[in-house]
């Protein structure tokens, strides 16, 4: 039954323009009225998800998705209590924390016709920001009023302000062998170090040690530097440096080498970068008691804006045609809300004939498992396998997509392509491990599901456009309530109309 408070409100069609760039009108109108599309309006939102413009094509794909995903309530009449004309049907979706309502009518290819029809028919007011839409409205004595959006609007964080040339594409290893000229003594804490403009600066506190070298603080600057042993100042090395710091990848969060540095008798040594903040993922996010104890403040919003960060890193480097090569858990570190994100290790990069030389086998496709990455060019598609592989491990904390109960090695998963988690989640193996990984499973967005399943399953690749796409997408979803914000979401997913209500043993409520 509808209420006097129900009744005094109005419902107000949505035009496309708007929602597609406002996904939020649907909670504000909500607000004060009743929102409400039309399935003209639908089909032209339908239309847009290959649109060029990267906010439409997202909005689309995201009411789409929680259109179709969802069994609505028919209704007999308006929500403010019009009654129905003709053949007309109207149903009731929930979207996100709101609600919004479909009005179905037979229409011949007539889009703006249509739900220009149906607002003069039921006297409705007409939302949009599109002037020639509003001017039909008005001349047809339709209440039409001009729909003002917040000043949110996507940025693309990617770094753009200074145009930098990117790196050959090559084919062929780089083979230049011999130790390079070594100096007298390879400085350490305490000592000083030189620049290309004859600059020195002090080495403060020794930070990490590795194989490789040493990390220092520098004594009154916010950087590091890295010094290598001596045994790995070779040409080689000492080549790529140089080709690396020809090129000023300034960008908040890549640690790139940004200047050679020298011994007090003019021998190369090290490199000067940006000091990377937070903690490892291995030692935080992937083990849930340091997650709880790094981040307990931390939702599942905050490891979407860290995919988001990773992937905008990962668009900037290959942008340049670099490759990380190494990607693993020990090489990235993260920080504040997961908008802070470093990638470390950069020397290792792959640029132009000089490769990654080491790897991580759970990172690596079927086709580089037991190669040797010191002779061995990765590709494209390469990368994109170690990407997704790190952005399932984000998202399901710590857990590699092949790892199996009772399974093979992760290794031999990999080659046989063994992924164990389905697409449907009424139909589950027996495969999966013990924990909460089925529960976060089947919270994750389906079209997020399935580009992982392809992945891992069909071995498909994405691009990092692709990927970024999806996750502003989930980002979104999540920040309006569609999606669960929850990191270890308590039970398995229900598909929207296909719960029950039962009595709580412990209680009286329904459940």
């Amino acid at each position: 039954m509808t209420t006097t408070r129900e009744q005094n409100k109005e419902s107000a069609i949505i035009d496309t323009d708007v929602i597609l760039s406002d996904l939020e009108v649907v909670a504000r109108a909500g607000e004060i009225g009743f929102p409400l599309i039309t399935n003209s309006i639908l089909e032209e939102i339908n239309s847009k998800k290959s649109n060029p413009d990267f906010l439409v094509a997202r909005n689309s794909k995201s009411i789409i998705r929680r259109i179709i995903n969802q069994i609505p309530v028919s209704l007999v009449s308006f929500p403010c209590g019009k009654p129905l004309r003709n053949d007309d049907t109207i149903k009731q979706f929930e979207f996100g924390k709101a609600t919004l309502f479909i009005l179905y009518r037979n229409f011949d290819n007539r889009i703006t016709e249509a739900k220009l029809d149906i607002a003069k028919d039921y006297d409705l007011i007409f939302l949009t920001n599109n002037q020639s839409n509003k001017s039909l409205a008005d001349n047809r004595g339709i209440r039409a009023v001009e729909w003002l959006p917040k000043n949110k609007e996507y940025k693309n964080r990617i770094n753009s302000s200074a145009k930098i040339n990117s790196f050959k594409k090559v084919k062929s290893v780089s083979h230049l062998t011999g130790k390079a000229p070594q100096p007298k003594k390879i400085p350490c804490e305490n000592d000083f170090v030189c620049m290309n403009n004859n600059k020195t600066m002090q080495l403060g506190a020794k930070i990490g040690a590795g194989g490789e070298g040493k990390i220092y603080e520098i004594n009154g600057d916010k950087r590091v530097i890295k010094i290598y042993h001596a045994k790995q100042l070779t040409n080689n090395r000492i080549s790529k440096l140089n080709l690396m710091t020809s090129r000023s990848i300034a960008r908040k969060g890549i640690c790139w080498p940004e200047h050679l540095v020298f011994s007090p008798d003019g021998y190369v040594v090290g490199f000067i970068t940006q000091r990377a903040m937070g903690f490892t993922l291995q030692k935080s996010l992937f083990v849930k008691e340091l997650l709880l104890q790094k981040f307990p403040n931390w939702k599942r919003e905050n490891l979407v804006k860290l995919c988001i960060t990773l992937l905008e890193h990962f668009q900037n480097l290959h942008s340049l045609n670099v490759l990380v090569g190494d990607i693993n858990p020990l090489n990235i570190f993260v920080d504040g809300d997961g908008t802070e994100v470093y990638i470390v290790d950069a020397d290792s990069f792959q640029v132009e004939g000089f490769p990654c030389p080491v790897g991580t086998s759970n990172f690596s496709p079927p086709n580089l498992q037991n190669v040797n990455f010191k002779s061995t060019l990765r590709n494209i598609e390469d990368e994109l396998f170690a990407v997704t592989t790190m952005l399932f491990m984000i998202l399901l904390p710590g857990k590699h997509p092949y790892s199996h109960q009772g399974g093979e090695t992760p290794q031999k998963n990999i080659k046989q392509g063994n992924f164990a988690y389905p697409l449907d989640v009424m139909h589950w193996g027996k495969k999966i491990s013990i924990g909460p990984w089925r529960d976060i499973w089947s919270h994750l967005p389906n079209d997020l599901k399935e580009m992982f399943y392809n992945t891992f399953k069909n071995k498909k690749r994405y691009s990092i456009r692709e990927w970024l796409d999806e996750f502003y997408t989930y980002q979104q979803e999540i920040q309006t309530g569609y999606m669960t914000n929850e990191i270890y979401p308590l039970g398995l997913q229900v598909p929207r109309g296909k719960g029950v209500i039962v009595d709580c043993s412990l209680c009286p409520k329904k459940i």
